[in-house]
């Protein structure tokens, strides 16, 4: 900024403002590198006058006074010592209007036809008119002094400094000031002297700066720094930088009024906010478009697709869809057959429409089944007891006084869980069940628990079965009650199994009716015994469909003895297996090498032929003769038995390689015993015609058997094979 010239004559003093109107706030310091001295003989400058708000207000009376000039001064000194202050407009003369008063002193009422301006003044150094050259300090203000109380009119002690005074601009807000047209300021000036230009735009202000502003120690600015910005309209400035300005004398115009625009009250600055405004809207157009031609112009895209509307329904399969070809799937199939990590393989393709083998490997051998056997008892319980067959848990009153007798009735799915809480049987019935009933029906006190356990009978572990099996959770002795099929945690399908799981289900039932678990033991009821609480098991064909999807041991025998007790066979081991083979000859299947020792597979004696569980999937497939038919009655076997790569024992296969591609188009039971590894079930091809298959190893390793078992599947869903 071009430094500004001292007139003639000047002195350098300036009259001190009052903020208050109580107590002095300060006084500036003159510039350090002056000749002037200041002394009680200098001739005393008169303090600037200041255009009002309104410039018929510069004439209503008020007494005028000469304009101070700027003084001589070093640049270097300036940008060293340079401060900004926040200076106030001169109320108006007492009478015109009342202005609030703050306890810093009186402030402009409307801040918007009174904008905030810039002051710039120059900071002398100690020994200046002062001691010190800091504004405000106690030896500036010595009484009798000369100066002009801007309120009173009285003669004040202190000088004024010399300011620019300018309208905020964009770049005191953080706004960009490039855009932006800007306007001169009104300067003071004497003759035929140029005003000085106004300051460089300042950037805003963050509250750390403000907190320093007149904070420093020796009063100076930083070489380089940037003023501080003012506080946007509507804020109040410091008390110490309120700096109020005289008023012009009636009828004297000053060098300001000849060359400041005339404003009109109530407009203040206005334009100048409305013209930063619509800068910064143009700006952001301009980022707008900016944008748009980054991302390819505004040039109108073309339209997306239309859009799909679905209609989603289920449909049957085709029935004219081709049916593979004898040749084409022994060329998909034989290779893989007859692979030596497959050990003694076994299987058989059907057509589910037609009942047409289409392709077979040993399908008469007998093999060990594994849980494929499930598929058989399934298929018997399906065929000969009724769908809604539910489980019954009954407690009953005992022969002695305050005993309570729990009558097993086959259900091993009793949970231990409250209410709210789900164990590996969905919907099962609760044992708190029991104990509300019991709650609510009977008086008294209850002395002793008792178990009946008469409904089954035999052995409770199987021929074959590997007794370590309960420990390592996938079975469990056999007992018509269970809490969670006998497991520690109800949560997990594989669990450790109780030893005694009827009288783990008396021991708790004591404990939550306040009853000593001691007196726990078995016994059997009369007939006509006296009932105080019951619940059910879900529905068979829902406990038919957990057994399969899950593989479930302990559920797939309970199954297996109601086919028994439905059949009139005792309700054993080896009634249950009789019973099975019994249902499946009345039906018409082929029997022929079938030998049972339990109905969940888990016996590594069973023996079953890959044609027999064939022909068992191609009738649950097969086109319904009669909703009695044994057709209609086998079709929860399809959706029971796990879907690749989704759910049940297939959730983790049919995850890569060609086998993905049969993903959700396979559906089959597995069957996992040591060195036996099955798969049965049915696909659908990339025609729509729906097959029946089964594929039986013995002597085979799971890692190597099951995926070339995945593959086979796969092959048939894709191949054609025509």
């Amino acid at each position: 900024m071009p430094e500004p010239q001292e007139p003639e004559g000047a002195t350098g003093e300036y009259a001190e403002t009052d903020v208050s109107g109580e107590a002095d706030t300060g006084a500036a310091a003159v510039s350090g590198d002056r000749d002037a001295t200041c002394s009680e003989g200098n001739e005393q400058e008169q303090a600037p006058a200041w255009p009002t708000e309104d410039p018929e207000e510069a004439t209503s009376g008020a007494t005028s006074e000469p304009v101070p000039e700027w003084p001589e001064h070093d640049e270097a000194a300036v940008e060293s010592t340079q401060r900004l202050h926040t200076a106030a407009r001169e109320p108006e003369p007492e009478g015109d209007r009342e202005e609030p008063e703050s306890p810093a002193g009186p402030w402009p009422s409307d801040p918007i036809s009174d904008p905030p301006t810039t002051t710039i003044p120059v900071i002398g150094g100690e020994g200046a008119c002062g001691s010190s050259g800091i504004p405000g300090t106690p030896d500036e203000r010595g009484e009798g002094a000369g100066g002009a109380d801007l309120f009173t009119g009285n003669t004040l002690a202190g000088n004024v400094p010399p300011t620019t005074e300018r309208p905020a601009e964009p770049s005191d807000f953080g706004m960009p000031s490039a855009t932006l047209p800007v306007f001169p300021v009104a300067g003071r000036t004497t003759g035929s002297e140029q005003p000085p230009p106004p300051p460089a735009p300042v950037p805003p202000r963050t509250p750390a700066e403000d907190t320093d502003s007149g904070e420093r120690s020796s009063g100076e600015q930083a070489v380089g720094e940037q003023p501080p910005a003012e506080p946007v309209a509507g804020e109040h400035p410091p008390a110490e930088q309120a700096v109020r300005e005289p008023a012009a004398t009636a009828g004297e115009e000053t060098p300001a009024d000849s060359e400041r625009p005339p404003r009109r009250r109530g407009l203040g600055r206005k334009p100048t906010v409305l013209l930063s405004l619509v800068g910064v809207v143009v700006l952001g157009c301009a980022a707008v478009l900016g944008t748009l031609a980054w991302w390819g112009g505004t040039t109108p895209r073309a339209h997306g697709p239309a859009l799909a509307w679905l209609n989603p329904s289920v449909r049957g399969l085709d029935s004219a869809a081709p049916t593979p070809t004898r040749d084409g799937l022994a060329a998909a199939l034989d290779g893989t057959a007859a692979r030596p990590e497959l050990g003694e393989f076994g299987g058989v393709v059907l057509d589910s429409a037609s009942g047409k083998v289409l392709w077979s490997h040993h399908e008469e051998r007998a093999m060990t089944p594994a849980s494929t056997n499930k598929l058989l008892t399934s298929c018997a319980a399906l065929l000969a007891v009724d769908h809604d067959f539910r489980f019954r848990t009954t407690v009953v009153r005992g022969e002695e006084p305050g005993s309570l007798v729990l009558v097993g009735g086959g259900d091993p799915t009793l949970s231990s869980l409250p209410e709210g809480e789900e164990s590996v049987y969905p919907g099962a019935a609760r044992l708190d069940e029991l104990v509300r009933e019991i709650r609510e029906t009977t008086t008294g006190e209850i002395e002793s628990i008792k178990v009946d356990v008469s409904r089954y009978s035999g052995p409770t572990l199987a021929p074959g079965w590997d007794p370590d099996d309960v420990d390592r959770g996938y079975i469990a002795p056999m007992r018509p009650v269970m809490l969670d099929g006998g497991r520690d945690d109800p949560t997990s399908k594989v669990s450790g199994r109780s030893h005694e799981p009827a009288l783990d289900v008396g021991r708790e039932l004591a404990s939550r009716l306040g009853v000593s678990s001691e007196s726990v033991s078995t016994t059997t009821v009369r007939e006509g015994s006296s009932e105080v609480a019951e619940v059910e098991s879900p529905p068979l064909r829902e406990l038919v469909g957990k057994l399969l999807r899950d593989s479930d041991n302990v559920l797939a025998e309970a199954v297996a003895r109601q086919v028994a007790i439905a059949t009139g066979h005792e309700p054993s081991f080896s009634g249950a297996t009789e019973a099975v083979r019994e249902v499946l000859e009345e039906h018409g299947f082929d029997t022929s090498g079938l030998r049972l020792r339990d109905g969940s597979g888990l016996s590594e004696q069973d023996r079953v032929t890959p044609r027999l569980l064939g022909e068992v999937l191609r009738t649950a497939s097969a086109p319904a003769d009669s909703p009695s038919g044994a057709s209609a009655r086998l079709r929860p076997l399809l959706t029971a038995v796990p879907i690749a790569g989704a759910t049940g024992s297939l959730a983790g296969r049919y995850e890569d390689g060609r086998s993905a591609e049969a993903r959700g188009w396979v559906r089959a039971k597995t069957g996992t015993l040591t060195g036996v590894n099955a798969l049965a079930g049915t696909v659908v091809t990339e025609d729509g015609r729906l097959l029946g298959f089964v594929f039986l190893t013995n002597g085979s390793r799971a890692a190597q058997a099951r995926p070339l078992l995945d593959r086979m599947a796969a092959h048939l869903h894709e191949c054609g094979c025509r």
